[in-house]
């Protein structure tokens, strides 16, 4: 009975040793936490949320970026981006952008065609101020709800072959 006793508790050992978590699911035991300094998608948002004027007021690429750029974004999905780069007055550029309600993202294309270099995810977003993450970057935009200014605006054909667009 003894013998059969120290089995038993011993085949009890490998069956809860067996059901116990060893950390060894892909993650090496840890809990997935959000990283705070990481911006969050912002959730439940809709194209009115974030439609209006809007001036970039810091750029996580380069916090001395010297350039002033304005970005309109209307409910009928379109935009109109002003951006002045080259210090040679601002640039106008037009297109389209298609929203993700789900992840709270932005993608987009100009009127010619050429896409943005990234699709954007929106965080942080208030009446006031909102942020645009550049999908699988560390770039960050911010931009504060202003009224954009009148500007003058290059329409010279040599400098619009050279533009190089923000988004």
């Amino acid at each position: 009975m003894d013998k059969f006793c120290k089995s038993a508790l011993l085949a009890l050992l490998l069956v809860l040793g067996a059901c116990g978590d060893n950390g060894d699911n892909g993650d090496n035991g840890k809990i997935d936490t959000p990283n705070p300094e990481e911006p969050q998608p912002a959730e439940g948002i809709r194209v009115k949320d974030f439609a209006g004027e809007w001036h970039l007021t810091e750029w996580s690429v380069d916090s001395e970026f010297g350039a002033e750029v304005y970005l309109r974004i209307d409910e009928n999905l379109t935009f109109v981006l002003y951006q002045n780069i080259v210090s040679h007055g601002f640039q106008r550029l037009t297109g389209t952008f298609a929203f993700d309600a789900a992840s709270a993202t932005v993608s987009g294309s100009y009127d010619d065609g050429t896409p943005w270099s990234n699709s954007y995810a929106i965080s942080a977003l208030t009446a006031t101020t909102m942020k645009w993450t550049a999908t699988g970057t560390d770039d960050v935009s911010t931009y504060t709800r202003t009224t954009i200014p009148d500007l003058t605006i290059i329409t010279s054909r040599a400098e619009n072959a050279a533009v190089v667009p923000f988004l």
